[in-house]
């Protein structure tokens, strides 16, 4: 599995977390309540490890590789049209604005609309906990990217799935 491509995606949004894996017709998807995750912010570990490791083995999903998307909704985007002497500032200021400990706080450059390039910053204690959680579980969390394009869902994954593969260098476990 080590060397193997992802075949599962799982999706984060505010509202929780939905699994999408080779070999299954189905969205399996775990609605988060608020004293678990809010904000952002983790604020249950502890429950919010049961509660994905009970969703697990209620729907029995497997351990596989995978990509975690990132939903615009557990994103910070601003468009840039700066030249890149100016660049640096303006990821400093954007990331002064958010409500994170810097240490938390991942970003990426991605190409915007009309050619414009845009700063996509998460934080990162909460990816990573739920990655931890599935590792635990035998997992193999391959990538941590933000959405591009359409919303998985059931029919189209696949092409959610290959679309976040040509991110890698996107990825926020790499930054």
């Amino acid at each position: 599995m080590i060397f193997s491509r992802p075949n599962s995606l799982v999706y984060l949004t505010r509202a929780g977390l939905s699994f999408y894996a080779v070999g299954s017709t189905k969205e399996a998807v775990l609605a988060i309540p608020h004293d678990t995750i809010n904000d952002l912010e983790v604020m249950n570990p502890d429950k919010l490890r049961q509660q994905i490791e009970t969703f697990i083995a209620e729907q029995a999903l497997r351990p596989t590789k995978a990509v975690i998307v990132l939903s615009e909704e557990v994103l910070f985007i601003k468009t840039v049209a700066s030249e890149p002497v100016e660049l640096a500032k303006e990821i400093k200021e954007f990331l002064e604005e958010l409500p994170f400990e810097p240490t938390e706080l991942v970003y990426t450059i991605m190409p915007g609309p009309n050619g414009v390039e845009q700063i996509v910053a998460t934080n990162s204690a909460l990816y990573l906990a739920i990655k931890n959680i599935l590792e635990g579980k035998d997992w193999r969390i391959a990538m941590v990217v933000p959405k591009v394009g359409d919303t998985p869902n059931v029919e189209n994954w696949r092409k959610i799935l290959a679309a976040a593969l040509a991110l890698s260098k996107n990825n926020f476990l790499s930054h």
